[in-house]
């Protein structure tokens, strides 16, 4: 923990590490005769903020790459990610509060869209049959 004089983080040993709050994180390495520390990484977002979830659903869902999302509010971001990470569809504007999406020929399996506008986000999850 950078932001706490590189104090280590209790009980985290592991070879990746999920940061539970924003702040500076780098890693040490240690071998049988030394050890090297990393640079400081900055870490930001952090978690969802639940308190406007943004009136996010998506249906059908499971589907076949076409489905609605459905939101409280018009202007929105969605970013979809394969369970891998990768971006799918990146940044697409959303104006009105039921939209169409067409995937395409998207393979069959789970992906996450996070619905977003300037202060918040929501995360849900996409099964495509």
């Amino acid at each position: 923990d950078c932001n706490n004089s590189d104090a280590a983080i209790s009980g985290e040993t592991n070879a990746s590490y999920i940061a539970t709050v924003d702040g500076d994180y780098a890693v040490v390495l240690t071998g049988t005769d030394c050890s090297d520390t990393s640079d400081c990484v900055t870490i930001t977002g952090v978690g969802i903020n639940e308190n406007n979830d943004l009136g996010v659903s998506i249906y059908p869902n499971p589907n076949n790459g076409e489905f609605t999302i459905s939101t409280s509010e018009k202007n929105v971001t969605i970013t979809i990610y394969s369970i891998d990470g990768k971006g799918i569809v990146n940044d697409l504007k959303i104006t009105e509060v039921n939209q169409m999406i067409s995937l395409g020929n998207v393979e069959s399996g789970i992906y996450f869209v996070k619905v977003s506008n300037n202060t918040n986000q929501k995360i849900k999850r996409l099964i495509i049959e």
